[in-house]
Formats: C-alpha cells, sequence, structure tokens
C-alpha cells in the first residue's frame, strides 16, 4: 500500500491533483492511499508520524516554502518520491537541491492531466523495479532485502556475496538465480 500526500495551497488545484493521481494509481493496479494537504506544516507533521512513499508538492505555499517543506521530508524519509507541481517554471533548477523525482509546471488542466499521467507512469516503473526478495541465509533464517539496499553481488564457486549498504550475506546459490529474482 503506498501513502501519497498532495500538498497545494489552491483547493481546486489539490482536489484536480488527488483525483487525477488516484485515478491513474488505481489504474496501474497499486494500492493507494491518498491524503490532502493545503499547509506544508500539517503534510510534515503527518509525515514525522508514518511517513509517505509519494508526495505531489506545491514549491510557494502560505506557511512554509514548498523546498522547506522537501528538505525536512527527506530528513523524516529519504525514500520519499517528490514531485513538485508548481506555477513557478523558473523554480525547476532550484528544485534539484530537494532531490526530486519530477518537477511538473502547473498549466491547463489537459496539459496538467497529460503530464501527470507520464510521470506516474514513470514513478509506477520505478517502484515496480524496486522489489523485496528474500534468501535464505545458512542457518535456515529468512532475510529479506530491497532491491535498492543491494549494492552488487558477486560469486565465488557455488556461493554468492551480496553487499548491501550496511551489510553483507553469503549464501549458498547460483548468480542466475538470484538475478531472475531480482
Amino acid at each position: 500500500m503506498k501513502k501519497i500526500a498532495v500538498c497545494d495551497d489552491n483547493a481546486v488545484m489539490l482536489e484536480f491533483i488527488s483525483k487525477q493521481a488516484s485515478k491513474l494509481f488505481s489504474s496501474y493496479e497499486i494500492p493507494h492511499t491518498m491524503t490532502n494537504f493545503e499547509l506544508g506544516a500539517e503534510l510534515l507533521s503527518e509525515h514525522k508520524i508514518s511517513p509517505f512513499d509519494i508526495v505531489f508538492l506545491d514549491i510557494r505555499l502560505p506557511d512554509i516554502d514548498g523546498f522547506e517543506v522537501a528538505k525536512q521530508i527527506k530528513q523524516i524519509s529519504e525514500k520519499s518520491f517528490i514531485i513538485f507541481i508548481t506555477t513557478e517554471s523558473s523554480l525547476v533548477y532550484d528544485s534539484f537541491n530537494y532531490d526530486p523525482f519530477w518537477f511538473i509546471p502547473k498549466s491547463k488542466p489537459e496539459i496538467l492531466q497529460t503530464k501527470l499521467q507520464s510521470v506516474i507512469g514513470k514513478l509506477v516503473e520505478r517502484i515496480k523495479l524496486n522489489r523485496t526478495i528474500c534468501v535464505k541465509l545458512p542457518r535456515g533464517e529468512l532475510k529479506y532485502l530491497n532491491s535498492d539496499s543491494i549494492i552488487y553481488i558477486s560469486s565465488k564457486s557455488n556461493y554468492i556475496e551480496i553487499f548491501c549498504k550496511d551489510e553483507k550475506f553469503r549464501i549458498r546459490k547460483k548468480l542466475d538465480d538470484i538475478l531472475k529474482e531480482l
């Protein structure tokens, strides 16, 4: 279940983005919950309790600048995908400092809908690439690994070593088999 937030101070735009995004995620059969916010502080308060996987974020908000919201979101959960949606197209390059997944300039509803469809399609591809695999360790213990935590895998004789960000594992398996799982 993907937890999604939309934050925009324009109520009409907030509702439009939320409905369109929900329809698109449903069309890709991605289970999700959608929560709307008009203020960045409200979004951050909820994100601290239970982080959002995906955030559609306006940059110009009345209480906190969207860039500051993005910065705090990433401090809490660096795996959150941020998609900036704003009328301020000139801020696209500044947005790169906050590691967004994408930047969508607000425009006419039909153009915005097309751009949302494209970006959500790319996001779904990324989500589907990020799989969890289960490896059986030597003493029968099962270890679940997220594919994005794996740095590299090496093969030695009948064993493979999986090097992750914080640990490594040695298991008896063929390299071809683990690659099929990934």
